[in-house]
């Protein structure tokens, strides 16, 4: 097991109830875009405990959320999830088990933090969206990360918990989303008054549905 799964799946049982800044502005974030979802079909990816499926649900015609921990997926079952909502699990750098072209909305929120390679998430959602469909990206800020900052979370014993993780920059994920026909969009850098917290980014697929690398 690697130590992100190992991490994640430690973390599961407490990550949605200890003090989390960053989890809890990545959730305020996902509520702001809610309107913009009502009756798209929606690819969840890295959906963790669920916290943000429930919203998702409540406006979308159809969610489907993929995460690569077992433990994560648990919890996210344990909700009261309606029959539109599917949960399923998936390895990282596997294929997304989804159709192509059968998505209107992919979201990404507080993962690539935990993949070194960022081209095969770009690609799976080109894969899956339709055409003008909407990738929206929410991870922690460049800034903090390069001051320090990483995924962690102390157990009951006093032990401290990191996953891996790889540091990318803006233009990292600009550089890796065009070659698969995305356009950014939308920019937001949810914080406090000495930093930003988070980049929230919106790219929208070209409206012909190629993909330039194909």
């Amino acid at each position: 097991m690697s130590k992100t799964a190992t991490a994640y799946t430690v973390w599961a049982q407490h990550y949605d109830c200890v003090p989390n800044p960053t989890r809890d502005a990545d959730h305020a974030a996902m509520l702001r875009l809610l309107p913009r979802m009502a009756g798209c079909d929606l690819l969840e990816f890295g959906c963790g405990t669920g916290k943000n499926t429930v919203g998702f649900a409540s406006v979308a015609r159809s969610v489907w959320g993929l995460d690569a921990s077992e433990a994560m997926l648990s919890m996210a079952r344990r909700r009261t999830l309606p029959a539109h909502v599917h949960l399923t699990h998936v390895a990282v750098g596997a294929p997304w088990p989804t159709m192509s072209a059968s998505m209107d909305v992919v979201t990404v929120s507080l993962v690539l933090e935990h993949i070194e390679s960022l081209p095969q998430v770009f690609a799976e959602a080109a894969r899956v969206l339709r055409p003008k469909g909407w990738l929206w990206i929410s991870e922690l800020h460049p800034i903090r990360q390069w001051q320090g900052s990483r995924a962690h979370f102390i157990d009951s014993t006093g032990r401290r918990h990191e996953p891996d993780c790889y540091q990318h920059g803006f233009s990292d994920y600009v550089d890796a989303a065009r070659p698969w026909g995305f356009h950014l969009q939308e920019v937001e850098e949810p914080g406090d008054a000495e930093r930003p917290r988070l980049l929230v980014m919106g790219f929208q697929l070209r409206p012909d549905g190629t993909n330039p690398v194909d």
